[in-house]
């Protein structure tokens, strides 16, 4: 399995058979050229123009926005499990954002888990959900999500193999929120040259480089 970072909070899973599935594809007002890309399945954590923009993509087959629990697979087609978990967009019980989607991704061995615009520490049944992940993709930038702090204490709480950080501020856009320098020292993160990984080789904090393939506008 490969996971490529397509920019904002939109990752790409490619998995061992083929199968793609992008999460939370954004339009082109963010800064980041549009994910145009083809995929299988794509899941959505909430309604904004930054997590929400299907139309950005060049196709899907699938999308997914909804709590229920897919599985699909068959003969010779290896099992991929979609989980979700509600969560809120705010510290404020979805009063001033509304509610969060967090989604789990089942295949290949591997789970990753895509906290969306999570914007409060986990609860003990969110933290439950996305213990010991392999890859846990988490927003940092705050103001819409949780803070770095914030961020550093659900990853401690949630113990993945592995922490990638999402929804952090870059060149490419112009939104108030910070970028990932706080979070690179204090979980002494590794920057990659490159947008994408094999989910084998990831561990510890790794921050992927947005401008390999997400060319700013």
């Amino acid at each position: 399995m490969t996971l490529t970072w397509l920019g904002h909070a939109c990752f790409m899973l490619t998995l061992d058979d083929g199968r793609k599935i992008v999460t939370d594809p954004f339009d082109a007002s963010v800064g980041y050229h549009t994910p145009n890309v083809d995929c299988d399945i794509v899941t959505i954590s909430h309604g904004h123009h930054d997590h929400n923009a299907v139309e950005s993509l060049s196709s899907y087959e699938m999308s997914i926005s909804d709590e229920s629990v897919y599985e699909m697979g068959g003969d010779n087609i290896p099992t991929l499990r979609i989980s979700a978990m509600p969560s809120f967009h705010d510290d404020a019980g979805g009063a001033k954002r509304g509610k969060n989607l967090i989604f789990k991704f089942e295949a290949d061995g591997k789970t990753i888990v895509h906290l969306g615009d999570l914007g409060h520490i986990t609860n003990d049944e969110q933290t439950a959900f996305i213990k010991n992940a392999d890859v846990l993709l988490i927003p940092i930038g705050g103001t819409y999500t949780i803070t770095t702090r914030e961020a550093i204490e659900v990853i401690q709480k949630a113990s993945p193999a592995c922490a990638v950080p999402m929804h952090f501020l870059t060149p490419a856009i112009g939104f108030p929120i910070t970028d990932e320098k706080e979070f690179a020292e204090k979980m002494c993160a590794t920057y990659l040259k490159s947008n994408t990984a094999n989910v084998n080789d990831l561990k510890g904090a790794v921050i992927f480089d947005y401008q390999t393939n997400s060319v700013i506008k």
